[in-house]
């Protein structure tokens, strides 16, 4: 097992983290490049923000993961 992240912004448009499934992408080609084998896309939890909605993040979650 390589390294592990347990709190990554790989989620786009979610929170202050990646703007754009693209910017997603290269973050995790990074992250593996670095050594990392596994990350926990965990989102700032903030309301009135994207980061927010519970079912958006999940969602989005599952867009990642068919992206990745």
């Amino acid at each position: 097992m390589g390294l592990v992240d347990l709190h990554c912004h790989l989620l786009w448009d979610i929170d202050d983290g990646c703007e754009t499934p693209v910017e997603t992408l290269a973050a995790a080609r990074l992250l593996v490049d670095l050594g990392f084998s596994d990350v926990a896309p965990s989102p700032h939890a903030v309301r009135g923000l994207p980061s927010g909605d519970p079912a958006r993040v999940d969602a989005r979650r599952a867009d990642a993961e068919a992206l990745l």
